[in-house]
């Protein structure tokens, strides 16, 4: 026999939480916490379970970074008016001992040197200690790719008990701080990598890549990769050196050398190239460059042929928000690049700088993403035609104007090839509809302009593509799909382009 069970449930009358007070279990001389109000209580609020514990965890959490490592939670008072439907609430803390930071102790540590690990420190020697400052410590130290978890935890040295500290009223002697031993509990993650990824477009064909990666060459995050590209298009091979906290905390060491070749409609080309370049973050957000470059290379096509040697002193800058790097869908990104370039082209002697500024925005809308991206880049001092077609400026494909083939908008040769040009704008709009958790559809109109002089002029033309997209997300990140078909299309131009890859357009 079957038998059921009703519930029935009558809520009542809704409390606000009318007060709110902090009792200091074991008050310490001269400290004033905030006041309720500054940690989230507001007398309109509803006296929720939840709205008072997250002011208690905001309080205790206030403690522990203005030098109380210990304070914590001990019990709460509920005084509840039925008439007048209000309740009062008086949480008791423990503010504990006063500590600073002290000695820091690593546990676990196997193939990484320690001195390199303290570069990462966000605090000055006996400086109050700040639960903050140490889970910031704790978040640079996984950032660096050589663990699989960090846990920081504080603790009074080996042999010496802290007493809390208790103060009378009126007392105003300052409560001494104590040093503290940081204990840092580590794991290790394996500092040797594989991968293997792959791409494709209609305009470039298939391509595949491998990579191997060590992230710890020589026991202080170093890291050497060694990658290849085998593709329709290009074949590359490419070695770098990343060396971070380079002679000071935030700048990093970069070295590459490239063995490439590439045959497309704008030109075919050999070359290798080689640079090392220096970075530093001056902000969470900000990050500048600046290196030297050296390459040859054997060029034809374009309407000039020759070998190259050129010597570049590439500066850059990087401005970011975004909340993601694969799949931004908050902030935006300015990128800009000025590269001075010197030395000869089929035997003619050559100087020309090159800027190129790009930036892109994201606006969410709950689920959904309206995404904006704009290119600007100019070629000074020289004609089009002295300088090798690499080096000149292109727009169209995959990460450019879609709807186009690789470089194919702008000026082309008698032959239907792609010529570049000194100077290039582009714009391209996109609105990410996402469909549950999995997929997302994505609408987008993208332009550009190509001109043979070193300012845009849009009278030489503008290049309109249109498309729709599909998004599958993986926790890797999203792969791309995107079909887009030319508006006005020239007779050199495909009917339309398909693209395939890992992470968004831009």
């Amino acid at each position: 026999m079957k038998r059921s069970v009703r519930l029935v449930i009558t809520p009542g009358q809704r409390f606000r939480l009318s007060n709110f007070r902090f009792q200091l279990a074991t008050p310490a001389a001269l400290l004033r916490l905030p006041s309720p109000e500054e940690l989230g209580w507001s007398a309109t609020v509803p006296a929720r379970i939840d709205t008072i514990q997250s002011i208690e965890r905001a309080a205790v959490r206030w403690l522990q970074d203005h030098g109380y490592p210990f304070a914590r939670f001990e019990s709460r008072e509920l005084l509840a008016d039925r008439k007048a439907h209000t309740v009062e609430v008086t949480a008791h803390l423990s503010a504990g001992a006063r500590g600073s930071f002290g000695a820091v102790r690593f546990e676990g540590l196997r193939r990484v040197e320690e001195d390199y690990l303290l570069t990462y420190r966000t605090w000055s020697p006996a400086a109050e200690f700040s639960r903050t400052r140490l889970d910031e410590f704790a978040d640079r130290l996984m950032q660096t790719g050589l663990f699989q978890s960090v846990n920081a935890v504080p603790a009074w040295p080996a042999g010496r008990r802290q007493a809390s500290v208790s103060t009378s009223p009126g007392r105003s002697s300052p409560q001494r701080a104590a040093p503290l031993r940081i204990d840092l509990h580590v794991e290790e993650g394996k500092p040797r990598s594989v991968g293997v990824g792959a791409r494709f477009s209609t305009d470039l064909g298939p391509a595949t890549n491998a990579f191997f990666e060590h992230r710890n060459l020589l026991r202080r995050n170093e890291r050497g990769r060694v990658s290849a590209t085998a593709g329709l298009a290009e074949q590359a091979l490419d070695t770098s050196f990343r060396k971070p906290q380079f002679l000071r905390a935030g700048q990093t060491l970069l070295g590459d050398l490239i063995f490439s070749r590439e045959t497309g409609d704008a030109f075919r080309e050999v070359a290798i190239r080689g640079g090392v370049s220096i970075e530093r973050r001056l902000t969470p957000r900000l990050l500048i460059g600046a290196g030297i470059s050296a390459e040859t290379a054997d060029v034809s096509g374009s309407n000039r042929e020759g070998q190259s040697y050129l010597l570049g002193l590439p500066l850059s800058a990087r401005y970011d928000t975004s909340n993601s790097l694969l799949d931004p869908s908050d902030g935006y990104r300015v990128f800009a690049r000025l590269t001075p370039y010197g030395g000869s082209f089929d035997g003619n002697a050559l100087l020309f700088p090159v800027l190129d500024v790009q930036g892109s925005i994201y606006f969410p809308f709950g689920r959904h993403v309206l995404a904006l991206r704009s290119r600007i880049a100019s070629l000074l001092l020289t004609g089009r035609d002295e300088v090798p077609a690499p080096k000149r400026l292109y727009s169209g494909g995959g990460s450019s104007v879609r709807g186009y083939a690789a470089r194919f908008v702008g000026p082309l040769d008698a032959e239907g090839d792609p010529l570049g040009g000194r100077s290039a704008v582009e714009a391209a709009i996109e609105w990410r509809w996402r469909l549950g958790d999995t997929f997302a559809v994505v609408p987008f109109l993208d332009a550009g302009s190509v001109s043979a002089s070193s300012l845009p002029d849009l009278a030489d033309g503008v290049h309109l593509g249109a498309g729709l997209g599909i998004r599958y997300y993986t926790p890797v990140g999203p792969v791309r799909a995107d079909i887009a078909v030319p508006i006005d299309p020239r007779p050199a131009d495909d009917a339309f382009q398909l693209y395939i890859s890992i992470g968004q357009a831009f």
